[in-house]
């Protein structure tokens, strides 16, 4: 209980869980013989669940995640890119769904009114946050040598998270430029598959975007309230949600 109320409150510095704690766990199913579904937050459970269904027919994943544990995603994200499962997006992907199962994702598929949504990553909250987090979690009470094994284990997750871009071939810059518009104005930056493009995501089946940032502000909020609504049991604060590519972003 001590490690997921203090989970919960470095959550408010480390930006990298949508859905902190929330009331319903998420859930791999079998669709059918190829298919496996994930819906909710990424929980450390959520692994055995996963080894539990993958098999050698598997070849798609459906994701309706809005992120959740990056050290539960990782080990789930370096599988989805060992058998070079494919992605197809059902609503959201945000946060740790990003940052692992999509970039680790062989073809990758976003159906109309679905968004997929970046706010930093372990490499960069480690690079430029490490003493505000460790003074958020020593105020917190956290002893000194949990603190020190959270970092560890932090720094575990960012080397493994590095390996994942790097055999994707996928530049690093898509986590550092979410993490720094994140610690602004906005909470998520959702940018356009030309831009993902650039920065090495490759394999875009379909990629559908919002035509503007209105647009992709108004649905990125109404996929969030259904989200927390199902998964939370209560109302959805608002998102601000960035788009446009690196250097050209909308205002």
């Amino acid at each position: 209980m001590l490690k997921k109320f203090l989970l919960h409150c470095i959550a408010a510095v480390m930006l990298l869980i949508l859905l902190p704690l929330c009331s319903d766990a998420g859930q791999w199913t079998k669709v059918d013989a190829v298919t496996l579904r994930f819906e909710g937050p990424i929980e450390t459970n959520d692994i055995d669940q996963f080894n539990d269904l993958i098999d050698d027919g598997i070849t798609t994943i459906i994701v309706m995640s809005g992120g959740g544990d990056t050290l539960a995603a990782l080990p789930i994200a370096e599988i989805i890119q060992r058998r070079q499962l494919n992605i197809i997006v059902d609503g959201i992907c945000g946060s740790s769904c990003a940052n692992y199962f999509f970039i680790a994702a062989h073809e990758k598929t976003v159906p109309p009114g679905s968004l997929v949504m970046w706010h930093g990553g372990l490499t960069p909250k480690l690079r430029h946050g490490s003493r505000e987090m460790k003074a958020y979690m020593r105020r917190a009470g956290m002893p000194p040598q949990q603190i020190k094994r959270q970092f560890q284990s932090w720094r575990e997750g960012a080397a493994r998270e590095r390996m994942i871009y790097q055999k994707a071939g996928v530049d690093m810059a898509l986590l550092d430029y979410s993490s720094v518009v994140t610690q602004r104005a906005y909470d998520f930056w959702a940018p356009p598959p030309d831009t993902l493009r650039e920065l090495g995501v490759g394999n875009i089946i379909s990629f559908w975007y919002p035509a503007s940032a209105n647009e992709l502000n108004k649905l990125a909020n109404r996929l969030r309230s259904n989200y927390y609504r199902r998964f939370r049991k209560t109302a959805a604060p608002p998102l601000n949600i960035l788009g446009g590519d690196l250097c050209r972003p909308d205002p």
